[in-house]
């Protein structure tokens, strides 16, 4: 009957609001370029059931329609909540417009309690801006789990870049990141064509950038800009791609770095928030 306690229960399970509580993210950096690496790693995520990409940079490589790499994207289901602009891009304005971002840099919470903090670090001439933007949001945000995400890393990680193309950009922005570090999650980062986990002056950091190709790292210089470098692990020379767990009520953020050819998970790093430390743990990671 309408009275019955059955009935409201089933009718307050219907119509009240679904509560988020943990979210998957599949990182794909450097995948402006379709090609049989692409295909892979687009394979291997859907085959986890992973719709959600964080996309830090390089989303353009060649020619005039975004369209030639991202359709074989959307045309599987996949979505772009998380997407920062590389130093490869069909301009600012089509890249914004393409993946109806709110701006160059911006930030969005997919989920109660994440946030992630999305910069351009290709544009130089807007760095104070975007310093300003990113201190704004760090001192006022109070999600468990933030994560910032742009391009080019802020030390030179392997032979492939040097820090110093876009100095910038770096100066503006590495110090506050130092001084909100106990905030941050982690640094979500490209531009290297490797897979990879490092830590950066105490940041834990992930380089997401083996998908069209993958390169051989070379070494990283253990000391910059008075900074310790710490390379925790790097992916071999072939198509990878990085799963993101996050578990706000748990303050836990759990990444694995899985090899799109074989499906392998190469190396699992949970971090979790216990006071203002985020710890780190580490599994399988052969390198390390």
């Amino acid at each position: 009957t309408l009275r019955s306690p059955r009935f409201w229960l089933l009718a307050f399970l219907t119509l009240a609001p679904t509560v988020v509580t943990a979210g998957e993210y599949a990182l794909v950096g450097d995948a402006g370029h379709w090609n049989s690496f692409t295909r892979k790693v687009r394979d291997a995520i859907q085959g986890a059931g992973i719709l959600d990409l964080v996309m830090p940079g390089d989303n353009l490589y060649e020619g005039d329609s975004y369209e030639v790499p991202w359709s074989p994207w959307r045309s599987h289901g996949f979505r772009f909540p998380v997407v920062a602009i590389g130093n490869h891009h069909g301009g600012y304005a089509r890249e914004i417009a393409y993946f109806n971002l709110p701006g160059e840099y911006y930030s969005v919470r997919p989920e109660p309690g994440v946030l992630f903090i999305v910069l351009n670090s290709n544009h130089q001439k807007i760095a104070n801006e975007q310093a300003r933007f990113l201190e704004q949001e760090l001192s006022s945000s109070r999600e468990s789990l933030i994560f910032v995400v742009f391009h080019h890393p802020l030390v030179t990680l392997t032979e492939n870049h040097e820090w110093t193309e876009k100095e910038v950009f770096h100066r503006a922005t590495t110090p506050i990141l130092l001084n909100h570090r106990s905030k941050i999650t982690a640094l979500l980062l490209g531009h290297d064509h490797i897979a990879a986990w490092f830590e950066v002056g105490g940041l834990p950091t992930f380089v997401s950038g083996a998908t069209h190709e993958a390169l051989d790292p070379g070494p990283a210089p253990t000391v910059q800009r008075g900074l310790r470098v710490k390379e925790r692990f790097i992916g071999p020379a072939v198509p990878q791609w990085i799963k993101l767990n996050t578990d706000a009520p748990k303050k836990t953020a759990v990444f694995e770095i899985v090899r799109a050819d074989t499906g392998d998970m190469e190396c699992r790093v949970t971090l979790s928030r216990q006071g203002s430390r985020t710890n780190q743990q580490s599994e399988h990671c052969q390198n390390e």
